[in-house]
């Protein structure tokens, strides 16, 4: 908690009973006239920026002052406090490898973690209050967000956030959420258990198939660059062969996926000209 310096007791008594004028050549007249006079010899005093501060209730070396030089000349600025108690954020970064415990005090911090893969662990939500956050870019291997107790993040246990992503942790007094915040890359798309995906590719084709007897299918091969025989998946789809057939698909090859129409019918069907979506992803 704090107090403005110059309204102590002390202060308010001296400019009460001095003899000299105050605001105004008014003179000192006594009784109540004396705390009118005090009131405007503290109302004086404010207006020198050199002195006024704010301090501690219970230590009056903490004290805070206030800087205006980046104002323009003849400028009025206004603070707005919105209509709930909270705690000012001063921006700042720390770098940081292994596991640590993110202090409710390190609130507002930008972090970067480095390294091998580490787990973090904000302190209690009920200590880092309503209103908590910091922003975690993961740099090196990924990193485990792991709340105290049977405290949840996104009301989960614990979330993991991947190499080369940063994130927002956020908290509402009760619980931890989380944002991310996303980073273009060119290689691969991140999943939030970790993974990566590196290759992804989809398309269209227009392929006249022959009447299909049962029990039975057709296929039809697509060029595709950059396609492999493993750890992808492939897979197609179309409105427009009929009702009966199956579609599915594999990388055949390298480069090449291959699209199967399958009939698991007792009778033929022809499927005639088809439209097929498909797409691979690994």
């Amino acid at each position: 908690m704090t107090e403005l310096t110059d309204l102590n007791d002390t202060d308010a008594l001296n400019t009460a009973v001095s003899s000299q004028s105050v605001e105004g050549n008014v003179a000192n007249m006594g009784g109540t006239d004396d705390v009118f006079q005090a009131i405007l010899g503290m109302l004086s005093r404010f207006r020198n920026a050199n002195i006024f501060r704010l301090r501690d209730n219970t230590d009056n070396t903490k004290l805070l002052a206030f800087n205006l030089s980046g104002l323009t000349t003849a400028t009025t600025r206004t603070l707005t406090v919105p209509d709930r108690s909270g705690t000012f954020d001063v921006p700042t970064t720390a770098l940081e490898t292994g596991s640590k415990t993110i202090l409710a005090s390190e609130r507002g911090t930008y972090f970067r973690k480095t390294g091998s893969a580490a787990t973090w662990a904000p302190q209690a939500a009920a200590t880092c209050g309503d209103g908590w956050a910091v922003t975690i870019k993961v740099e090196g291997e990924a990193l485990t967000i792991d709340p105290q107790g049977a405290e949840t993040i996104d009301g989960a246990a614990t979330l993991v956030v991947p190499a080369g992503t940063t994130v927002r942790l956020w908290c509402n007094g009760t619980a931890f959420f989380s944002s991310f915040i996303a980073k273009p890359r060119v290689t691969g798309l991140f999943l939030n258990n970790g993974d990566e995906l590196t290759f992804f590719k989809r398309g269209t084709l227009v392929h006249d198939f022959p009447s299909i007897a049962a029990q039975s299918y057709q296929s039809v091969d697509v060029a595709v660059t950059g396609a492999t025989v493993t750890n992808q998946i492939a897979f197609a789809n179309s409105n427009s062969i009929g009702d009966g057939l199956v579609l599915t698909a594999r990388v055949f090859s390298t480069g090449t996926l291959r699209i199967l129409v399958h009939n698991p019918t007792a009778a033929a069907i022809d499927p005639g000209n088809a439209t097929l979506s498909w797409a691979i992803i690994g």
